[in-house]
């Protein structure tokens, strides 16, 4: 039962902690806000199994849909996903995803450098999804869509770096993904 209720709790933790931080946003233009969003999404994926990591994020969407203010700036509702965060947002379950699966790939023992081409890969991944979404939505060209991109890669850097420092401090603590740094 205790391992139960903290697999929910880990569950919720996410969505909760990216509704809390929702309000910290920098808006630029037609591209989507900087956010602390994928860093959680990172988190997700590097603590849960890839099953929960998924819902994590899936019960974030929903949240979201039905009008609470979780999203980017504390926006809801059904029309955020049809903005330029959007692709975005719907990526967000796979990569949670992503990250975990690639996680468990092989022996339970990873080195950090391993970790850090995953969360590099799936960041790609990411700015891939939500550029073809930005630019079937908005009819822009992908190729400049994706050299606009250029002004997250210092915060996604830093992301990445601090999402890699909360999980390997929180591993011992937490005994749900099954992998280890070395």
């Amino acid at each position: 039962m205790r391992n139960r209720t903290n697999q929910l709790l880990l569950v919720a933790l996410f969505p909760a902690m990216m509704a809390a931080t929702s309000p910290i946003t920098i808006p630029l233009g037609f591209l989507p806000p900087l956010t602390l969003q994928t860093l959680f999404v990172y988190l997700a994926g590097l603590i849960l199994p890839w099953n929960l990591a998924g819902l994590s994020m899936l019960i974030y969407l929903v949240l979201g849909a039905i009008g609470l203010p979780v999203f980017s700036g504390m926006r809801g509702g059904i029309g955020v996903f049809f903005s330029q965060s959007g692709g975005f947002l719907l990526a967000f379950p796979f990569i949670a995803i992503l990250i975990a699966l690639l996680g468990k790939l092989g022996n339970s023992k990873k080195s950090i450098f391993y970790f850090i081409t995953v969360l590099i890969l799936s960041t790609t991944v990411l700015y891939l999804l939500g550029s073809m979404y930005i630019s079937i939505v908005y009819d822009i060209s992908i190729t400049a869509i994706l050299v606009g991109f250029v002004v997250y890669i210092p915060g996604d850097i830093m992301k990445i770096v601090l999402a890699l420092l909360l999980s390997y401090r929180l591993q011992r603590h937490i005994h749900m993904s099954g992998y280890k740094y070395e």
